[in-house]
């Protein structure tokens, strides 16, 4: 490991010029200090970097292997400060976003089209994904802003904000042939003998469901034949008659074999609320979006 990485910036000049008086003018050194300092190098290293020809000076092939790597090394570095001095700049860089399938396929990309109007210069990092596994990459930090449904307060997720951005009909979904598929509209509390394709415990979709059934003083618990944790492989048990289940009313669905019937009693809707983790310091650019998203009406 070398200890002086100024030799290193040292010795890039030297080896691009091969020429010591163009390599001191150009580093603004005297050529006593520049040639002190590839000393220190070449003895550090325990080889020859230079040798001399008469008046000029060539690389030995111990300096040309070390000048490929110094400059690759140079080009990474260079290219992680101009990252960094994009990512401190509100007006550019990039967001690093994660959201529930349903926002992030009707509402995201509205608001971030509205924010790209004002700031053309911004990218994002997209990712969809269940609410569990985006509070995941919130504490991780792997990503910065996260769009999900409701989740349980617990001291696990206690350095996560959130604030509600709008509420998400809901609806009934059914196979074609199944009896309930011919209603216009249907009471919740008329559904509690079918047979359900319910969401795993660790999604959004169930703790909203259980906040229904709660809400609808449904005291029998609905029987869950099978459980799945996205939107399609819930659809899919659906589209085979496996049971009835509940999406957001704007999901597309993949075929006519599946009906969407709105609820009578209650109105059901979840709540989608824009998350970001406290204990992190966010980039200037997603500070920008999540104001912006926070001034939408």
């Amino acid at each position: 490991m070398i200890s002086n990485f100024q030799a290193l910036k040292y010795f890039e000049v030297v080896a691009r010029h091969e020429h010591f008086t163009k390599a001191a003018n150009e580093l603004y050194i005297s050529q006593s200090t520049l040639s002190k300092n590839i000393d220190v190098l070449e003895k550090e290293i325990g080889v020859v970097l230079f040798e001399k020809r008469g008046r000029n000076m060539y690389l030995t092939p111990y300096g040309k292997l070390l000048r490929d790597y110094v400059q690759r090394g140079m080009g990474e570095i260079d290219k992680g400060v101009k990252m960094i001095q994009s990512m401190s700049n509100e007006k550019s860089g990039m967001v690093r976003i994660a959201t529930i399938y349903s926002a992030g396929s009707f509402m995201l990309p509205q608001y971030i089209k509205g924010f790209c109007e004002k700031h053309p210069d911004v990218r994002f990092k997209y990712s969809q994904k269940p609410t569990y596994r985006i509070l995941e990459d919130l504490l991780s930090g792997d990503v910065e802003i996260g769009f999900c449904s409701n989740f349980e307060e617990s001291e696990e997720y206690a350095s996560l904000h959130r604030e509600e951005i709008f509420t998400e009909e809901l609806c009934l979904i059914a196979h074609k042939d199944h009896p309930v598929s011919k209603r216009d509209s249907v009471a919740f509390d008329e559904l509690v003998e079918e047979e359900w394709i319910g969401y795993s415990g660790d999604t959004g979709m169930s703790t909203a469901i259980m906040d229904i059934v709660r809400g609808a003083g449904i005291s029998q618990k609905l029987r869950f034949s099978y459980l799945a944790s996205e939107d399609s492989a819930i659809i899919g048990l659906v589209q085979a008659n496996l049971g009835i289940s509940i999406v957001p009313k704007d999901t597309k669905l993949p075929s006519d074999d599946i009906v969407k019937i709105k609820f009578s009693r209650p109105y059901l809707y979840r709540h989608i609320y824009m998350v970001w983790n406290s204990e992190y310091t966010m980039t200037p650019v997603a500070k920008a979006f999540r104001k912006y998203i926070l001034s939408v009406d």
